[in-house]
């Protein structure tokens, strides 16, 4: 077995490689956000970013303690936080600054240490806390052309397949079904699909019907991953069809325990691209609990988001939407996942699968 290398730590810095490297730890370039970075141990290595949409100023305090609480999880031994606004200064001050006050109070409280508070402002960079020549008042310009640093970062992410995407809705759109003359054809492939599966069921048996279709999804990966990302359509819409099988669908998530992460979440993601909105539910769902594993929680959101829109009542979804709400650690769900696999390949009768 070839041995899989940790890439070397990339170091960053000054606060303009923070501020270029944020895209790459959430995904996409912030707007009017605060984002918060764990670090840990003593070369401050990045762990969870947290990036949450600025709040209402009457909901600051909320705001706020739900936000450190969250990292608080993680256990930081510090923190950084970029506020990204477009808004103006107000009395003297930069803008949302009553809102960084509020943060280094719950900070102290929880004895969580941070190293950077920083304002990005019409290509600028400011600092909440810093007054010395370093931190002009007037901000500094960010470079035109990130540095070699956050250049490694973002090639690294683009080799994975994630390529950082310009807003949170470009990221939401990342995962959108088909539209206009694509979901016309693929609907009719749904259709025709669907109506073919009661009689194959009865012919073969639920136990054969599942077993066919899990050795096509698993095909439908390898080729996936080794033949530069192509899909048919109606291999896809056979396994998202019957990804509405329950056992399926966990078999599915159970695969990523031994599989690269970002490997399965690009196979996932063209999936959910084919899913027409009726049964986007559980491909988008199985996208989320993947996600939320590789540490991409935006990705995960907006996931869940477009499953629970289509279907408001599947039950993983709401599950694992209320885990993401109460903060659980990413890890959690892989030892969900592990526990989940070892369940699944355990042999069942047929009568415990229907049960399944």
């Amino acid at each position: 077995m070839t041995p899989i290398l940790e890439p070397r730590p990339v170091r960053l810095s000054s606060p303009a490689d923070l501020v270029g490297a944020i895209p790459s730890f959430v995904g996409f370039h912030p707007a009017e956000s605060l984002v918060m970075v764990g670090l840990h141990g003593p070369r401050s290595r990045n762990g969870a970013a947290l990036r949450a949409d600025l709040p209402d100023p009457a909901f600051r305090h909320e705001f706020v303690a739900d936000l450190v609480d969250r990292i608080a999880r993680e256990d930081p031994d510090a923190v950084v936080a970029v506020c990204f606004t477009e808004q103006a200064d107000s009395d003297g001050r930069l803008p949302e600054a009553g809102l960084i006050d509020q943060l280094l109070d719950q900070l102290d409280q929880r004895g969580i240490a941070w190293l950077e508070l920083l304002l990005v402002r019409d290509g600028r960079w400011f600092s909440y806390t810093c007054f010395k020549p370093c931190c002009p008042a007037d901000g500094t310009p960010l470079p035109d052309s990130p540095s070699s640093e956050v250049t490694e970062l973002e090639a690294r992410r683009a080799l994975s397949g994630a390529a950082v995407l310009p807003d949170r809705d470009a990221l939401a759109k990342s995962i959108a079904g088909p539209v206009a003359l694509r979901l016309v054809a693929l609907r009719q492939l749904f259709d025709e699909t669907a109506a073919r599966l009661p009689e194959r069921m009865l012919d073969d048996g639920l136990e054969q019907v599942r077993s066919q279709a899990l050795g096509l999804a698993r095909g439908m990966l390898e080729r996936f991953v080794s033949e530069g990302c192509r899909l048919d359509d109606a291999d896809a819409v056979h396994v998202l069809l019957c990804l509405q099988d329950k056992w399926l669908r966990d078999r599915m998530i159970a695969w990523s325990v031994d599989t690269d992460l970002r490997e399965f979440l690009a196979f996932l993601t063209a999936l959910a691209q084919r899913a027409v909105d009726e049964h986007a539910a559980p491909i988008c769902t199985v996208l989320a609990t993947v996600a939320y594993q590789d540490g991409q929680g935006a990705l995960a959101a907006v996931a869940l988001e477009r499953a629970l829109r289509h279907d408001p009542e599947y039950e993983m979804a709401l599950i694992l939407d209320t885990l993401l709400s109460n903060h659980i650690h990413p890890r959690e769900i892989r030892t969900m996942a592990v526990r989940a696999r070892r369940v699944l390949e355990a042999p069942v009768t047929g009568n415990e699968q229907q049960a399944a």
